[in-house]
């Protein structure tokens, strides 16, 4: 794979690897029957619980293909506001942190 046969992946070919993980993911978390709140009680998670924001297109077709292949319906919402709610940029700020913390600081 990759340009020249480094084994590097070419761009096109990271979105796509990251696409399959991206529905990997959702399909396990779903097949895991994890429960979320519902009302006052809970139930097995669906897919429509499940949102992934992407803040460019690019990739895009990449990641509706690997939905369509795994046979999972989206639906698609532009909103350029999302990243300024409160809400998500409080999310992104706790998956950095996350991911900071396993980062080994030498």
């Amino acid at each position: 794979m990759g340009i020249g046969g480094s084994g590097e992946l070419s761009a096109s070919e990271r979105r796509t690897v990251e696409a399959l993980e991206i529905v990997e993911v959702i399909s396990g978390l779903v097949a895991s029957e994890a429960p979320v709140r519902d009302g006052g009680g809970h139930r097995p998670v669906r897919y429509g619980d499940v949102a992934v924001l992407v803040p460019v297109r690019t990739g895009l077709e990449e990641l509706l293909g690997a939905f369509d292949r795994a046979g999972i319906d989206v639906r698609l919402t532009e909103s350029s506001l999302i990243y300024d709610s409160e809400q998500v940029r409080e999310v992104i700020a706790v998956l950095r942190a996350v991911e900071e913390r396993g980062t080994t600081v030498r």
